[in-house]
């Protein structure tokens, strides 16, 4: 009996960073930008009810197809960087003094670890420009996490997936929800009249 060998979609891709049936798993959390963009509609933050539906799309269009480089990959940077300034710095003025305090600590958690995320992406996929390494011609890091992965490989498949679950966490989920949690606290405890 002949075992079937697996066959990786869009490892070998030169274009694709992250394979499509992989990255589209990011349209699930992205239905929370699109929520914080209606409550921000409904509690009178226009400009980023605007911020957060243009966001929507562009995430839609850029975790379609996940490119090394590209216009719409440009684009969503630039607006998810946008979008968390504007909150953090300009709406989070409307809420509660506690409130703009924990946004700037829910922003520096965002940042730091999309800046954690895209190094281990950069080491496990990217390093060495997706050829086929032996274990020999290199170093291991003793947290494998960091260690190069080769195409076609089980390990390289973890690593996209690795990338794209604590992507969705902590950039979609995680400062989507507490951003809502301190509208509508703000909201319903100070009154709009924080001081």
């Amino acid at each position: 009996m002949t075992s079937i060998p697996t066959v990786y979609k869009q490892h070998d891709d030169h274009h694709i960073l992250i394979p499509q049936h992989i990255s589209r798993r990011a349209f699930i959390s992205a239905t929370f930008l699109l929520n914080n963009s209606i409550l921000a509609y409904v509690l009178n933050y226009p400009v980023l009810s605007i911020l957060s539906g243009l966001l929507y799309i562009t995430t839609l269009l850029h975790w379609n197809a996940v490119k090394h480089w590209g216009i719409i990959r440009i684009i969503d940077a630039i607006l998810a960087n946008t979008t968390i300034l504007y909150l953090t710095f300009i709406s989070s003025a409307q809420f509660c003094p506690i409130y703009q305090q924990y946004m700037f600590y829910v922003a520096g958690f965002v940042g730091s670890s999309f800046a954690i995320n895209k190094y281990m992406l950069h080491m496990q996929v990217t390093y060495y420009s997706n050829r086929i390494i032996y274990i020999g011609e290199y170093e291991t890091w003793p947290l494998t996490l960091l260690n190069y992965t080769n195409p076609n490989t089980y390990t390289r498949e973890l690593a996209y997936i690795r990338n794209v679950y604590i992507h969705m966490f902590c950039v979609h989920i995680f400062p989507s929800i507490m951003s809502s949690i301190f509208v509508i606290l703000s909201h319903y405890q100070c009154n709009w009249k924080c001081e």
